[in-house]
């Protein structure tokens, strides 16, 4: 399981509202293919095979010839395959539909295009926007998406945008801040005077948006019914906050 990135987007001059819809796609709610889009035939090989894996390079191995390879090295791949249990025709067929794939965009998996292209292996998850505060929140991981920081600043050229973002396993800590189509930035480590302070303002608005969520759902409970009370939607609020302290 990697390490999650935390990575917190704040509108402080701007329409998040813009922001937003133009990064929502039909799959996901912060899209990064809205910035940069993966290649159609990515796209395809993707969604044909279920990652990569040792069989998936072998067959990419045994097509993919930059210095002429000679047959002694293609017979050797073959009997590595062979070895390993895979089947021969399977392998070699995912392996040409790689390099077709490799030929078109430069990458023969999604995995290592992602890492180049947006600097994180996959898109962001765990998405909160909270328009009311100009915030956006999502997880990433391993690392922070500092393309995708810089395609947004050319996006909304007129919007002044602060990022912060920090791994949760404690390595860096970070900031971008984007304005007049430019990015300016920085990483720290965590243990730092200004790693601490891009930590703990992430991690105060990661326990403010739980305890709303909490208190939300814990309201939306107590009133299910025409029964409810205000003393119950009361002590549903109570009961987040006391929830809110657990947690600290």
């Amino acid at each position: 399981m990697p390490n999650y990135v935390r990575n917190l987007i704040r509108v402080v001059d701007g329409d998040i509202q813009a922001v937003a819809d133009f990064m929502k796609s039909e799959n996901y709610d912060f899209d990064f293919n809205r910035l940069i889009p993966m290649p159609p035939s990515m796209v395809e090989l993707r969604a044909k095979y279920n990652g990569i894996s040792n069989l998936s390079k072998l067959g990419f191995e045994y097509w993919y010839n930059p210095s002429q390879r000679c047959k002694k090295e293609k017979y050797a791949i073959i009997d590595k395959i062979k070895e390993r249990g895979y089947d021969l025709r399977e392998t070699l067929r995912e392996g040409l539909d790689r390099l077709y794939v490799y030929a078109d965009c430069g990458y023969w998996n999604s995995l290592e295009w992602a890492v180049a292209k947006w600097g994180t292996k996959c898109n962001a998850f765990d998405v909160d926007i909270q328009t009311a505060d100009s915030t956006i929140f999502f997880n990433t991981a391993w690392s922070a998406p500092i393309p995708i920081y810089k395609a947004l600043a050319k996006q909304f050229p007129t919007h002044a945008i602060s990022v912060k973002y920090y791994d949760e396993g404690g390595f860096f800590a970070g900031y971008c801040n984007i304005k007049d189509g430019d990015e300016l930035g920085e990483d720290y480590e965590c243990e730092s005077d200004k790693g601490k302070e891009i930590i703990n303002e992430i991690k105060e608005y990661i326990m403010e948006a739980a305890a709303c969520n909490k208190a939300s759902a814990l309201a939306d409970e107590a009133t299910k019914t025409s029964r409810a009370t205000y003393e119950e939607v009361r002590q549903a609020c109570i009961d987040a906050i006391q929830w809110q302290h657990e947690q600290d």
